[in-house]
């Protein structure tokens, strides 16, 4: 795996500030803010929103994401991100996928997911922060599962859940992120994104 990737890869968190993307620039209108009254659906916090899927051109690769999505591309290392917000609970979501000149390993997912811990604990004021990991494979491809919190959080701090896979020429991540009181609502949208994502053979 190229060290620009890498580098990308370690930097890419989402947090309550808002998303950072591979420029380093923070997305304007990505910022979480207390939800109203979401839609109640089998005693779990759901919001409304139809979902849909969106088809990497460049590499093939297939995601169902919620609601209006924002495509920004970056050149160095060749990526494209994949942004949306859910309106009723403002989770958001970001599917990235990076271009590799060789296939990403174990130890870069786990470099990112570094990344994405210290970024989330830079823009949560450098609290203590909880996290949690687990290697697993997606469709027989390498992945790194993360979650993250704080230590002391309250309903309005964040957490995120996190998805790095590894395919022959691709680094994807699959982030969400909330406010803790949006909890239930975060863990169904990235369930729903995590099991949506479709890799070409």
């Amino acid at each position: 795996m190229t060290q620009r990737l890498l580098m990308y890869g370690s930097s890419v968190a989402l947090a309550a500030g808002g998303v950072l993307i591979p420029n380093g620039a923070l997305t304007s209108g990505m910022k979480p803010h207390r939800a109203t009254a979401p839609t109640i659906a089998a005693g779990f916090k759901i919001p409304a929103v139809n979902w849909a899927e969106v088809t990497d051109p460049p590499s093939g690769i297939t995601v169902r994401l919620p609601g209006k999505v924002k495509v920004t591309e970056s050149s160095d290392p060749p990526c494209r991100d994949y942004s949306a917000e859910m309106t009723e609970t403002h989770v958001l979501v970001l599917f990235t996928i990076c271009d590799a000149a060789e296939t990403p390993k174990m130890s870069d997912l786990q470099a990112a997911a570094k990344g994405s811990t210290d970024g989330f604990r830079k823009q949560s004021d450098n609290v203590a922060i909880k996290s949690s990991t687990r290697e697993t494979k997606f469709d027989g491809h390498p992945t790194l599962d993360l979650r993250l919190s704080t230590k002391a959080g309250g309903p309005d701090s964040s957490i995120g859940a996190f998805r790095y896979i590894s395919d022959d020429s691709h680094f994807i991540i699959a982030q969400t992120m909330g406010d803790a009181q949006n909890e239930k609502s975060l863990n169904s949208t990235h369930k729903q994104l995590i099991t949506g994502i479709r890799i070409p053979d």
